[in-house]
């Protein structure tokens, strides 16, 4: 009989998902480390949901998920994920802060559209790096608006984004650690895009010009369109325009500036070269364990290679056979990122517990055994979305038509402004514990009391079952059971305010919206 299982297993997917927990148990077995056990239904659920459509799940969700004894249920709460017009859209903020995460320009419209058709991660690269400047307009022209005034560090944003190395050591002097990044290689990559300018507002790229640079003893050098891996480009003999030919390009510019026409296209465009051997068969490991390593850090919390811009010979892999096997497959298949993250999600190991259990003696494993799920900080889309579904009472989402998670997840964008992205070091600024501490937006849009509000519910369902009361908050928020403790301490602070509660329920919201347990995905 063919069950949904099988179809998995059959699918890339399934087979990406097997090779990770093959791959990772085996190591884990080498190294005698006892992985954590699967993680409870409830934090699964809140983990996936928030990983693949930026939020949590509702009430309704998380009591359907926990009820249903099905052997594929994993398989089918992913697939009705990725269905969601959340998926897109949280999928495309996630790579366009990986993308444009160091400029004020954002790609997130094009990447949106690009994920709900399952664009290809290479037709993603060359739309991107092939961006023509047009007057009707060009999605992904951002890329270079944004950078087009420093070309140093457009160079090192397209070799971290898409080949996973930061060449900006290299850039004064050859990597004092890494004797294959040299200066010959990050002025080679800077020379793909060496030719491109901006004119009035638009940018163009040249057929002539060279990149040069001096070495640390002040000897000059003009650099070779070089890819990462040495392989240099042919191209035609270099050539310099004569005065008269500068004149007339001057010119032609002038008269394109005032009619907002973009500059005229070059005949042999290096950017084209670039995307040529950045994805022929020979040199596109690089490109292929980039995105890979890029969305394994993201749902796992660490890269098989960390960081994950350092994807050099002196910064090992810790599952190197897996990273080369999950790239190279990927590659076969058509560069499907969506396979990819449902590989990710579906697989045993990142659906482990959070939770260390080995003695109070006994330091869990080191991350990269990944023997263990990672704890993250939400993202500022994440927790924004977070607490307005925490906000609304659950008859909210019930019977009604369309996403009206979604709906009012999106509704938490004035939140989410406010917020930092979070890095490795993730500590909750300032500025984020004024804004919650001092904001009337937030007193009035999330610990609202209107008749939809989750506050309005809670001292409802408090006059009739206050325990129930209590389950349904933490449930909400926390997407668990309560504690017996969590519920004797609830019942002693609501009974010392019996004359005021929905300021006690406020005050217990706010609790735990402000946790640690809710601010992090675990």
């Amino acid at each position: 009989m063919v069950t949904a299982l099988t179809l998995l297993a059959e699918s890339p997917s399934g087979l990406w998902a097997e090779l990770i927990d093959e791959q990772i148990e085996g190591r884990l077995k080498t190294a005698s480390v006892a992985p954590n056990k699967l993680a409870l239904d409830g934090a699964y659920l809140r983990r996936v949901t928030l990983d693949l459509v930026g939020r949590p799940p509702t009430l309704d969700e998380l009591n359907a998920y926990e009820s249903d004894s099905d052997d594929d249920k994993r398989q089918r709460v992913v697939e009705k994920l990725m269905l969601d017009p959340g998926f897109a859209r949280y999928q495309a903020s996630e790579l366009d802060h990986l993308l444009m995460g160091d400029v004020n320009e954002s790609l997130a419209e094009y990447l949106e559209e690009a994920i709900r058709l399952n664009k290809s991660w290479d037709t993603i690269f060359r739309e991107i790096v092939l961006a023509k400047d047009s007057k009707e307009g060009n999605a992904t022209a951002a890329y270079y608006r944004s950078r087009i005034g420093d070309l140093d560090k457009l160079t090192n944003s397209v070799s971290i984004a898409f080949f996973g190395v930061n060449v900006s050591c290299a850039q004064c002097h050859d990597h004092p650690l890494v004797f294959e990044w040299t200066q010959a290689h990050f002025f080679g990559m800077k020379s793909f895009f060496g030719r491109m300018y901006q004119n009035g507002k638009r940018f163009g790229e040249r057929d002539y010009g060279l990149v040069k640079y001096k070495n640390p003893e002040g000897e000059s050098f003009s650099a070779q369109p070089m890819f990462l891996t040495g392989t240099v480009i042919d191209q035609p003999p270099w050539w310099q325009p004569s005065a008269a030919e500068k004149k007339r390009e001057r010119e032609e510019l002038e008269e394109r500036k005032k009619d907002d026409l973009p500059p005229p296209e070059p005949v042999f465009s290096l950017r084209e070269q670039l995307v040529r051997v950045a994805l022929s068969p020979d040199q596109r490991h690089y490109f292929n364990q980039a995105i890979v390593n890029h969305t394994w850090d993201r749902f796992m919390g660490t890269g098989i290679v960390n960081p994950v811009d350092q994807m050099h010979p002196a910064n090992t892999a810790s599952h190197p056979e897996l990273l080369n096997q999950l790239a190279a497959s990927f590659a076969e298949h058509g560069y499907d990122l969506h396979a990819l993250i449902k590989a990710v999600v579906l697989s045993d190991t990142y659906a482990r517990s959070s939770l260390w259990v080995g003695d109070h003696e006994t330091e869990p494993p080191a991350r990269e055994y990944f023997a263990m799920a990672q704890v993250r900080p939400l993202t500022p889309l994440q927790y924004s979305a977070a607490m307005m579904l925490a906000s609304a009472a659950p008859e909210k989402f019930q019977n009604k038509k369309g996403h009206p998670a979604d709906d009012v997840a999106r509704s938490g964008d004035f939140v989410a402004k406010r917020l930092e992205y979070p890095n490795d070091d993730f500590q909750i600024g300032v500025g984020e514990a004024l804004f919650f501490s001092n904001s009337e937006e937030v007193q009035n849009r999330i610990l609202r009391t209107s008749g939809d509000s989750i506050i309005d519910h809670l001292v409802k369902q408090s006059a009739e079952d206050q325990t129930v009361a209590i389950q349904t908050a933490f449930r909400i928020t926390l997407c668990r059971e309560v504690t017996k403790q969590e519920v004797e301490l609830t019942h002693n602070y609501l009974s010392s305010r019996q004359d005021q509660l929905e300021s006690a329920w406020k005050q217990i919201i706010w609790a735990l919206l402000t946790s640690s347990e809710f601010r992090f995905n675990h």
